[in-house]
């Protein structure tokens, strides 16, 4: 990792974060699908959920809880890599113009206005 940037070293330590949480959801959820399953009693010809119907409706709720818990991560950490993204194209940005002469060829008013231009977040992006 030594020769990552320090943006993309934060990216990397983000996933193994995401990695690491994701992975404590399925273990919850098998750890609690487990401990219902224990009850279940043997499968009729036609139907396994058949004498299990309160099992059934347990491992339904939990299904929804893992879904639930899956989504809120990913959406977090959607929401902070597109921060951090937003962060890294702001540091190549300034890197880019540090050193052009851009507000003395173009003039100061309309060099602030490019820069806001190239500073502006695409948030509604984001949000599709």
């Amino acid at each position: 990792m030594n020769s990552l940037s320090f943006h993309d070293k934060q990216h990397v330590l983000r996933l193994l974060q995401q990695q690491g949480q994701v992975k404590r959801i399925f273990d919850e959820f098998v750890r609690r699908s487990g401990l219902v399953l224990t009850k279940w009693k043997g499968k009729s010809a036609g139907n396994v959920w058949e004498r299990n119907a309160t099992l059934e409706k347990q491992i339904d709720k939990l299904l929804i809880d893992l879904h639930d818990n899956l989504l809120a991560n990913i959406d977090s950490h959607t929401v902070g890599a597109w921060e951090a993204a937003n962060i890294k194209s702001d540091d190549l940005i300034n890197a880019y113009i540090k050193d052009l002469a851009l507000s003395e060829i173009v003039g100061k008013s309309d060099y602030e206005n490019l820069e806001r231009g190239m500073f502006a977040r695409n948030m509604e992006a984001f949000k599709a």
